[in-house]
């Protein structure tokens, strides 16, 4: 039994770890029980954001148009599929094939109110004007049925508050079903989406010897 800041711990050695965990011996106020906000009657979630560019250096308010909603697929992941893997090019294989669910335009304030698949591992991407990628999230979300979450930013740190400024404006619209890309939310394939671009605009006359 030790005084840890005033406070009397047991420390408790577990043999499965190399660690000790304190475990309180005095009585302590019960936490919160925070309200269950999941609905399981619906099949999407809705996730709110203040301010897109907030906390993305370089990044100027503004310069932000769209916000792209992916989500990383799991192998097998080949033509039958949507797309080659190429294992026998890369050793280790460290990349993720990834699919498009949407894309959902950005207030003039930056910030978005839209819905999301549940129980699928999505991240997000800052798109411009021309819908080219300015940031991109690096790891992932998941979201349960009916729930609703919000972000500051994209990559503000998790310690800071929202900035002192008017309510989002997108937040005083009902959420928004994000647009999905001219080929749909299934995997882009080389094969099946691009080649036939290049057979109609250009083995005309970039083919063979040409």
């Amino acid at each position: 039994l030790i005084d840890v800041f005033g406070t009397k711990e047991l420390i408790y050695r577990d043999p499965t770890i190399s660690c000790f965990i304190p475990i309180p011996v005095q009585p302590r106020s019960k936490p919160p029980i925070l309200t269950d906000t999941t609905d399981r009657t619906k099949n999407y979630a809705v996730c709110t954001l203040s301010d897109a560019t907030f906390g993305c250096d370089g990044i100027e308010p503004g310069q932000a148009k769209y916000l792209r909603i992916s989500q990383r697929l799991a192998w097998p992941y080949d033509n039958t599929h949507g797309g080659q893997r190429y294992a026998e090019k890369a050793n280790p294989n460290n990349w993720t094939p990834g699919r498009i669910l949407g894309e959902v335009p950005l207030e003039a304030d930056g910030s978005a109110n839209f819905k999301v698949p549940v129980d699928e591992a999505v991240y997000f991407q800052l798109l411009d004007e021309n819908k080219m990628e300015l940031r991109r999230m690096r790891s992932f979300i998941r979201f349960q049925p009916g729930e609703v979450r919000g972000c500051v930013g994209c990559h503000e740190t998790r310690e800071q508050a929202p900035n002192d400024k008017p309510f989002p404006l997108a937040l005083r619209k009902e959420p928004v079903v994000p647009t999905p890309p001219p080929w749909g939310t299934r995997p882009i394939s080389f094969l099946r989406e691009v080649q036939p671009i290049l057979d109609e605009h250009c083995v005309g006359c970039h083919s063979g010897v040409k």
